[in-house]
């Protein structure tokens, strides 16, 4: 089975908001495309990347592999989310 690494973290924006505006977006850039995320989640790859990158395994975030736009392609993954987690070789837990 591939290996890869998991991301598990709190959806929504953080409690502390960094003075932004509350439901603000970050812009990352994924595979050479740009996509909006929640600041919960641009800080825990702000501040993972250089460490998972060390690991050279891909990372496995949810908002991101998952097509959210599709409903039922979110709630077939949803159902195998244990799994995922589970057959991960790293599972990384963000706070915060």
């Amino acid at each position: 089975s591939p290996r890869y690494a998991a991301l598990s973290y709190t959806w929504g924006s953080a409690p502390y908001n960094k003075g932004r505006p509350k439901g603000s977006t970050y812009q990352i850039v994924v595979n050479g495309v740009t996509r909006p995320v929640q600041q919960n989640l641009h800080d825990a790859l702000d501040h993972l990347s250089s460490k998972i990158q060390d690991l050279d395994i891909p990372l496995f975030v949810d908002a991101i592999c998952i097509n959210q736009a599709d409903m039922h392609e979110r709630a077939s993954q949803v159902r195998q989310m244990r799994e995922i987690y589970e057959n991960a070789e790293l599972v990384v837990g963000w706070l915060g």
